[in-house]
């Protein structure tokens, strides 16, 4: 098993810090997890994106600590729900990257997790109705 230290993955972090934040968004889908984060997502449902306050704005993370980086505390991360269901994976991507299209993995910053509630990279059981708003007030991410 591979063994880090705590300053190594803040170094990481930071550098993961450096490319997204302030250059990207979170965007949420429902349906078929993609085998990669540079596929397509196929038939997967688009159900929400988070930016600043909803605005499209970028997202913004707080400097690394423990081994983890999180949200902006002093941002609200929104959006409005583009359809209904629960997300099943998200993808951070930077500003400029429509998160759905298959994308060159050597030139693409992108990040892709599951969501569940167990065994997932997000712990959440949000339920999305289409057109409502929805906000995270939490974020953590770890390597």
């Amino acid at each position: 098993m591979d063994q880090y230290t705590t300053a190594l993955l803040n170094a990481l972090l930071q550098k993961l810090g450096e490319e997204f934040s302030d250059n990207c968004v979170l965007m949420v889908f429902s349906g078929p997890v993609p085998a990669t984060a540079y596929a397509a997502t196929g038939s997967a449902t688009h159900l929400i994106t988070y930016s600043d306050a909803g605005t499209g704005d970028p997202l913004r993370f707080d400097s690394p600590a423990n081994a983890m980086m999180a949200k902006d505390p002093l941002q609200t991360w929104s959006g409005d729900a583009l359809a209904s269901g629960s997300g099943t994976f998200f993808r951070i991507v930077q500003l400029g990257d429509d998160g759905e299209s298959a994308v060159d993995p050597d030139v693409v910053l992108r990040y892709q997790g599951t969501i569940g509630v167990v065994n997932s990279t997000w712990n959440t059981n949000k339920t999305y109705t289409m057109g409502n708003p929805d906000s995270i007030d939490q974020f953590f991410w770890v390597i």
